[in-house]
């Protein structure tokens, strides 16, 4: 809805202010073009003669069952439930990205190879990154934000080597167990060979293009990657949906860190401290509908910024775009089901 709440803003102003301007009311311009957004809301609230915007409020409408609203303030982020909830107008693009992302997201996240294992990469040839998941079972997060058809994800590692090396690098660092220069995972963690359960694949969709190799380079994954563990017996999938805008991937991992409900239901071990950074320091672009995004500079880091939030984002915008709940095993089977030649 905010990509287009103030644009219809603007036209109901206009309209308004066309009738208004026939009925001999001096809308206070000359052209009926329409202020700034805040001008026209005002405006519009108080009224040009006989036209006035009444903004609706969906939880107040006595004709939805009531658990659609508490379904909808679990699942989704704060910021997109008082909009689609409570009439809001108002947006927030500026500041922290990641604002709902706290340090109460922190808890211990162990590594188990019997369960099936959510492996998120963000292509990129400097740094390569890639973050690691499990679904979370009764008992491992806290029981206040235990709730019925809510999913737990725990993040438990992250694969962070700033040398790069591209595609190639990244995947044999993940086969190997290797977590590179900066990365971290528990002890216990030997790599996807080493892995027992099914192993599931989340990232960027552009990588479904064909390069000028004539593979795509989520091929190149399925021949890398897919094709050493179905040689060990390890089921291998991938669930590559196309990539929501920017700020839909973000609100979906705001989401995730604590709801409307103030549900919290994603848990990132405090080892992986790449990643935390990123949320504590991403901000939004202010121009772009996008974070920001930095070049390699002398002295600074902010290049290494962004690549591990945004696999994140890819494997919740894939399992719970805006907040909603997908079977994660029929995600995987509807993209993909094993390898793909």
């Amino acid at each position: 809805a905010d990509h287009w709440s103030w644009s219809l803003l603007e036209t109901l102003a206009k309209e308004a202010k066309r009738v208004a301007k026939e009925r001999g009311v001096d809308v206070g311009d000359d052209d009926g073009s329409g202020g700034s957004e805040e001008e026209d809301y005002r405006f519009l609230i108080r009224g040009y003669g006989s036209a006035i915007l009444i903004p609706s409020r969906t939880q107040d409408n006595t004709h939805l069952q009531k658990r659609y609203i508490t379904d909808q303030l679990i699942r989704l982020d704060k910021d997109t439930a008082a909009r689609r909830l409570g009439g809001s107008l108002s947006r927030k693009r500026s500041g922290l990205a990641y604002r709902y992302f706290s340090r109460e997201n922190e808890r211990h996240v162990g590594y188990h190879e019997e369960r099936p294992l959510y492996v998120a990469v963000d292509f990129n040839n400097r740094p390569v990154a890639a973050t690691l998941f499990h679904e979370l079972r009764g008992g491992e997060y806290p029981k206040e934000h235990e709730h019925a058809g809510v999913t737990h994800v725990g993040q438990f590692g992250e694969v962070f080597d700033t040398d790069g090396g591209g595609l190639q690098a990244l995947c044999d660092l993940l086969l190997e167990g290797d977590v590179g220069n900066r990365g971290a995972a528990p002890s216990n963690w030997h790599g996807l060979l080493e892995h027992k359960g099914p192993v599931v694949f989340f990232g960027d969709s552009t990588g479904l293009n064909q390069q000028a190799s004539g593979q795509s380079l989520w091929e190149m994954v399925d021949d890398i990657i897919g094709g050493q563990l179905e040689a060990a017996g390890i089921s291998y999938s991938r669930n590559v949906p196309r990539n929501p805008v920017v700020p839909l991937r973000v609100r979906a991992v705001n989401a995730k860190c604590i709801s409307a409900a103030d549900i919290r239901s994603y848990w990132i071990d405090p080892r992986c401290v790449n990643t935390i950074r990123d949320f504590l320091t991403i901000v939004w672009d202010k121009i772009k509908q996008d974070v920001q995004k930095y070049g390699e500079r002398g002295g600074s880091e902010n290049h290494l910024l962004t690549h591990l939030s945004d696999s994140v984002g890819y494997l919740m915008s894939a399992l719970f775009p805006l907040g909603h709940e997908i079977d994660p095993e029929a995600g995987a089977a509807r993209i993909i089901r094993g390898r793909r030649r």
